[in-house]
């Protein structure tokens, strides 16, 4: 049975994952900073950390013995690291050497073992780019969270090679979403808008700057995908992205008219305050890499995944 070891474990992405390899019968253990018994899945062992400590991580590390560790912990809301860069920079780059630290440890000490290390990047970390984004593509952070997750990036790549027992890679993650998205990001929040029209025929909800473009994709299949390179013994890294580029007044557009919007035009709540400052050129990620290797793709729209949120908010709201 394969032993994995998910950081971050209730995030959007650590849950869909430790739901992806409960189902195929795998072991996994998530490290969680508090406990949210809502929204953890069955079967899955969770152990609480708070702080950044190399102790308790070789200490978890030892007693779960892992072949796969995921690190999917980091403050993602651009705005939020903004706010906060000194916790920016703990939770995006100071966890991964702490991470890494613990990691190497256990391998001295158990020699015998093997450890696969997925580490969880952002397109963020390319702030300006004209040609689709690949694996050898040059970094230009623009914001505080892709300076950070470069700066995690960056060591991970300089301690490759240093014990032939661990195999790390590098994921390049452009946007992808689903319902568990916190209502922070624009796309849960277009999600909302969209049940609140549907379900009370209006909504107060003010967005920013709705004609940035982004490459999105469905995050259950960004998972897949990320479970399948920590399932590889290599040191490769890997964009995964749709290819496709949408700007946000599409989605949004698209999410109203599905709610069942029939006017001619919609005119959403725009807030200057919630326009970024330093915003980033429509990035689009190349995924030859990972389609060549695991023939993957990027198979739903970001239509069709936005379609799923505001179901799921209709539900949410005539609960409540």
């Amino acid at each position: 049975m394969v032993r994995n070891l998910i950081f971050g474990g209730l995030g959007q992405d650590g849950r869909l994952l430790s739901e992806l390899l409960m189902s195929q019968n795998q072991k996994v253990t998530a490290v969680v900073r508090k406990r949210d018994f809502i929204n953890e899945i069955p079967g899955v062992s969770y152990i609480v950390v708070d702080k950044i400590e190399i102790e308790k991580y070789r200490a978890i590390i030892a007693s779960c013995n892992p072949g796969v560790i995921y690190n999917l912990a980091s403050m993602s809301s651009v705005a939020m690291c903004e706010e906060f860069p000194k916790i920016s920079l703990q939770l995006n780059f100071e966890l991964v050497k702490k991470i890494t630290e613990a990691i190497e440890q256990f391998l001295i000490e158990n020699n015998t073992s093997q450890i696969k290390l997925v580490q969880a990047g952002s397109s963020e970390m390319f702030g300006i780019s004209e040609q689709p984004i690949d694996e050898l593509s040059v970094m230009q952070p623009k914001s505080k969270y892709g300076l950070h997750k470069k700066f995690a990036f960056d060591f991970i790549e300089s301690i490759k090679g240093s014990n032939p027992n661990l195999f790390i890679s590098n994921l390049i993650l452009f946007n992808h979403e689903s319902v568990l998205r916190p209502e922070n990001f624009v796309s849960q929040k277009i999600a909302v808008a969209a049940a609140n029209w549907r379900v009370n025929g209006i909504h107060s909800i003010k967005f920013g700057n709705i004609n940035v473009a982004r490459d999105w994709g469905c995050a259950r299949e960004y998972v897949s995908a990320m479970q399948w390179v920590g399932s590889q013994k290599n040191n490769e890294n890997y964009v995964i992205a749709s290819g496709t580029l949408t700007k946000v007044s599409q989605i949004l557009e698209h999410a109203m008219r599905y709610a069942g919007f029939k006017g001619k035009d919609y005119a959403p709540n725009l807030d200057q305050t919630l326009f970024r400052e330093n915003e980033t050129s429509p990035l689009i990620g190349n995924r030859t890499k990972i389609q060549r290797e695991m023939g993957w793709e990027s198979s739903r729209s970001i239509y069709s995944v936005i379609e799923e949120m505001v179901e799921f908010q209709v539900c949410r709201i005539k609960e409540s």
